[in-house]
């Protein structure tokens, strides 16, 4: 079903199963790509990754939650700052609601709460390869 999120580090994953190689995959570290093996394989109906984080650099932006796509901003007024666009109604983007989008809202900040406790337990690393101060900015 074309509408399951699926990432490419999920292929990392399946196929280190699927290759019976599991046991290879680091144990020392999170490893971002869940088995997709079910899905792709064997007709399970739904994926098994609800929810995806978006980064630019070391910042999230959005998080992708069933059809929903949330842009993370500055809260106000007790409000969540979050503004939610149907990406199956509207891919670009373009027509952000609230309304429809606010059953997702407690699964998002639960999620996002354990999310940033599993990024302070293990920190992002540093890239070796991108240059300090060339990494992408929001606005890249």
């Amino acid at each position: 079903d074309p509408e399951d999120n699926l990432h490419l580090t999920d292929l990392f994953t399946t196929a280190a199963r699927l290759g019976r190689a599991h046991d290879k995959v680091p144990s020392d570290r999170i490893t971002d790509g869940i088995d997709q093996t079910a899905l792709l394989l064997l007709g399970e109906d739904h994926g098994r990754r609800h929810m995806m984080f978006h980064y630019s650099g070391g910042v999230l932006g959005a998080i992708r939650y069933e059809d929903f796509k949330v842009h993370i901003k500055e809260g106000h007024g007790g409000l969540p700052g979050m503004d939610f666009y149907n990406v199956m109604r509207d891919p670009g983007e373009k027509y952000g609601q609230l309304y429809p989008g606010l059953f997702a809202v407690t699964p998002i900040q639960i999620t996002l709460r354990e999310h940033m406790k599993m990024i302070q337990k293990f920190p992002h690393r540093v890239s070796e390869v991108t240059p300090k101060g060339a990494e992408l900015t929001p606005h890249d």
